[in-house]
């Protein structure tokens, strides 16, 4: 009988210690946790593991009742006789070293089983996780392949210093470093694992394919979710303050490793407070920057008031140099650093799509100026035909280059200025911070009299301030890498402009060389290398064309080029004046004419000036050479650009404005007005 109700015990009793390991793991997770949401769920949790605990045990406490009534009512059963039975003297307590060498067995055991359940998450579960398309096992995952690896370390030094002196102090004390790093990163990222476990089990059919995966490794991990796993890690570094307590209590002042176990107890527990501070920190940033983070922005409400008209007061105060101000230098220079590479992208991206623009405009003008010459060129001229293909080419160029420079320019640009916006209103809301503390310090050290008001100060002065050093700390370390990946990638996009250029101008290099085969004037071809030949073939032309022009009866025989090629190149007509110069009777030439037909200049984008040409500077004045001018006539002078000559007389023996007498120190002559400069502005 009672064996049978043994029977019935024994699922009941499971069935409590499931419950009890449940409620366990929900009060650890409740520990970790920042997030209020995932807070709430979880009091939920342990609120109903808490209720099933304290039914089963009811349960298990009727059904022993029941047992041992029945166990009363049967008849005892009959035993072989036994001698009488002797007092056993209780248990001998355990030394003290007996009492370490179990806590250190404990620590070596844990840490095996640990070791264990993270080696075959790494080897079994992430890689099937990386083969479901809709996971991100990364993100998911962390950094725990290192963790893996420092627990592996760490167990590799337990056991061989277990074989030996039994340092344990001195090996957590060199491993502190390695587990707060390692650890950290873990930490920081499980928040985000977690939130995408959630994710992950509003899909039903995700949700099956990821048990099947733990199920393979139940066995060994003996965690029943994702969830239980994900936060071994987590319970792990938690613990080790807890298990170098233990071995604290049971080290004696002889042993050698007495200092370096307590030394490690301040290690670990120190990597314990990092860990947490970095999870404050951290859910001091998503405060500002998560989810709801506009709706706060928007808010405004009395407090809000009284904090920003406290603030603009101790800023105004700090300014003025009546209360000091906390600076810190290197905070300071990373957000200078910050600041310019959002400047200079703002900049580039305004200067890349004023160029666009510009560029757009530009074409958009000579396909006017082409339609412009078809009213009244004919239109089967063959440079007109050609012209009007290349600029059709030009357009095409022109879209595609905008769309290019768009799509992996302009876009990545566009899109990486924004991720800005979150790094600046940390950097504000720690300007806040900084004036709270600034602000409450002062209070504090100005106030002396009620004691009850300086401990309500210290504690609000101690709250500002933490919340000043967990924005501080956490921008100094995310900041550098901040500020390098945007180098990285404005380097990279700036590189694929350079390259989108090159292609761009390219293309326009073809199109354009391509017209210049097509149309060569007289059978003659055009030469693209050098434009000074350029200008001498179609000053040579316009000569040409002008002399033949000059035979014409409507046309006045005065009809002259007055280009400065044309003077260089010595199409002009001037006289052979012996006299000296003013003296001497000087015929007109190329530049002094009575009617004259400017076939070369370019036109200028200024509107014309109907007024009068200016007055010519008093005789006198000292000018500057422009051009470089070589006399063809003895009336001339020979001058060099940048010499600097004496106006003598502001025309020539006509009365022409576009020849003036000037002196150079040993000689004199005429020079072409508009070759001078007079005052900033250049006399034609």
């Amino acid at each position: 009988m009672t064996e049978r109700y043994c029977d019935h015990l024994w699922p009941v009793s499971a069935c409590l210690q499931i419950e009890k390991k449940l409620l366990v793991s929900a009060r650890t997770l409740l520990e970790v946790t920042q997030d209020e949401v995932k807070r709430e769920k979880l009091r939920g949790a342990i609120s109903t593991h808490e209720s099933n605990v304290q039914a089963l045990r009811q349960q298990l406490a009727e059904m022993k009742g029941q047992r041992e009534t029945v166990s009363e009512s049967s008849p005892p059963p009959v035993r072989p006789s036994s001698p009488p039975h002797q007092h056993l003297p209780p248990p001998k307590p355990l030394s003290l070293s007996q009492q370490r060498a179990k806590v250190i067995e404990e620590l070596v055991t844990t840490e095996t089983d640990y070791h264990a359940q993270m080696h075959i998450t790494c080897e079994k579960l992430i890689p099937a996780m990386e083969e479901i398309r809709d996971v991100n096992a990364e993100l998911l995952f962390g950094n725990l392949g290192e963790v893996t690896c420092v627990s592996h370390d760490l167990l590799a030094a337990l056991r061989e210093t277990c074989a030996g002196e039994e340092k344990v102090g001195e090996v957590f004390v060199r491993f502190g470093p390695r587990l707060r790093s390692t650890y950290a990163a873990y930490c920081r990222n499980h928040d985000t694992a977690s939130s995408l476990v959630e994710k992950y089990s509003e899909n039903p059919e995700l949700t099956k394919i990821i048990k099947t995966s733990l199920d393979a490794i139940r066995a060994v991990t003996q965690a029943w979710d994702l969830q239980s796993l994900l936060i071994k890690p987590v319970q792990r570094v938690l613990k080790y303050p807890l298990l170098l307590g233990k071995l604290v209590q049971t080290t004696g002042d002889g042993h050698p490793d007495y200092k370096p176990v307590h030394r490690a107890r301040q290690v670990v527990g120190q990597v314990a407070q990092d860990i947490n501070e970095i999870k404050r920190r951290k859910d001091l940033v998503e405060r500002y920057t998560g989810p709801g983070k506009e709706e706060r922005r928007g808010t405004v409400s009395v407090h809000s008031l009284q904090k920003k008209v406290r603030r603009f007061q101790q800023t105004l105060t700090q300014l003025t140099g009546l209360r000091s101000k906390t600076v810190d230098p290197e905070f300071e220079e990373l957000e200078q650093k910050m600041m310019s590479l959002e400047t200079f992208l703002r900049q580039l991206i305004r200067n890349i799509t004023t160029w666009q623009e510009d560029l757009q405009k530009a074409v958009d003008s000579q396909e006017v100026l082409g339609e412009g010459m078809l009213l009244y060129v004919p239109s089967d001229l063959r440079p007109l035909t050609c012209y009007q293909r290349s600029l059709g080419e030009l357009q095409g160029a022109v879209k595609t280059h905008g769309t290019s420079i768009t799509a992996h320019v302009l876009v990545p640009f566009q899109s990486l200025l924004s991720l800005f916006q979150d790094p600046l209103h940390l950097i504000s809301k720690r300007r806040d911070k900084l004036l709270d503390f600034d602000h409450l310090q002062y209070a504090l050290d100005h106030h002396t009299e009620d004691p009850e008001k300086i401990k309500q100060l210290r504690d609000a002065c101690t709250m500002a301030k933490r919340n000043y050093e967990a924005l501080n700390q956490q921008l100094i370390e995310e900041l550098p890498r901040f500020n390098q990946l945007v180098q990285s990638i404005i380097d990279h996009t700036v590189t694929v402009l350079f390259q989108l250029q090159f292609r761009f101008h390219t293309a326009v290099h073809a199109a354009l060389h391509q017209l210049a085969e097509q149309y060569t004037p007289r059978n003659r071809s055009l030469p693209l290398s050098s434009s000074e030949t350029i200008q001498a073939a179609h000053s040579e032309a316009l000569s040409e064309v002008g002399g033949q022009l000059i035979s014409l009866s409507i046309v006045p025989a005065s009809l002259t080029m007055s280009l400065p090629t044309a003077i260089r190149s010595g199409h002009r007509r001037v006289s052979e004046s012996s006299g000296p110069p003013g003296e001497g009777d000087r015929e007109d030439s190329i530049l002094s004419t009575s009617s004259e037909v400017d076939m070369d200049s370019s036109i200028s984008e200024e509107p014309l000036d109907p007024s009068e040409p200016p007055p010519p500077p008093e005789v006198g004045s000292s000018l500057t050479v422009m051009y470089d001018f070589e006399a063809q006539d003895r009336a001339e002078l020979t001058v060099a650009a940048g010499q600097e000559v004496i106006l003598r007389c502001p025309h020539d023996r006509v009365g022409s404005r576009e020849w003036w007498l000037v002196d150079c120190g040993d000689s004199a002559g005429y020079v072409p007005a508009n070759f001078l400069h007079y005052h900033g502005n250049a006399y034609t």
